[in-house]
């Protein structure tokens, strides 16, 4: 059964996507069969891989249900045993209030196809992030080394701590991971301290 999860903290410019193609990618290599998520409307997971906007809009995703899209939508890259689907501007898990349970069924439709389920969140707060942390396994928590990055923390970790009482009491934290650490500064280091 595969594990899931999910690249996320509300700060944007942090790494969360360049962790996600890069976990991806040696997760890969070791010969793991490794699934991508890209959730983001920035699609950079997916231009990672090759994909660009004009290529992966698709209108009539809107029209299919979820199981289907991801049955139908899942490309091999040329990553090794790494799978993507796409960001689609079409395709929404999330607009409508029976989504979380939807976005779960189709999850598990093919969880188990695979040794890691890897998705990308986009940043800022919204519904999307939490249905994402709701279906996961664990998070890892990307934190760029500046002083405003630790503020977001504290207010993401809210986030969190409300997941696992509220919708999903197995979530955990599978680590922080310092983005951007430049050792030659006292500001790096202390952020990697306080962490």
């Amino acid at each position: 059964m595969g594990k899931i999860i999910a690249i996320c903290n509300q700060k944007g410019g942090v790494g969360k996507t360049t962790t996600c193609v890069n976990l991806s990618a040696a997760l890969g290599v070791l010969e793991k069969k490794v699934l991508i998520i890209d959730t983001d409307p920035q699609a950079n997971a997916s231009m990672s891989f090759g994909f660009d906007s004009g290529t992966i809009n698709n209108p009539a995703l809107e029209f299919m249900d979820f199981i289907s899209v991801i049955n139908n939508n899942l490309v091999q890259t040329k990553v090794p045993n790494v799978d993507l689907l796409p960001f689609y501007e079409d395709l929404n898990f999330f607009d409508k209030p029976s989504a979380l349970s939807k976005f779960q069924k189709a999850i598990k439709s093919i969880k188990s196809s695979y040794d890691y389920i890897i998705i990308d969140c986009i940043p800022c707060f919204k519904a999307k992030n939490l249905e994402i942390l709701a279906i996961s396994d664990s998070v890892i928590i990307p934190i760029q080394c500046d002083y405003y990055a630790l503020e977001g923390l504290h207010e993401f970790l809210k986030t969190v701590r409300f997941v696992q009482k509220k919708m999903n009491s197995s979530l955990h934290i599978e680590g922080f991971l310092l983005t951007m650490f430049d050792q030659r500064l006292n500001l790096s280091k202390k952020v990697a301290n306080y962490v």
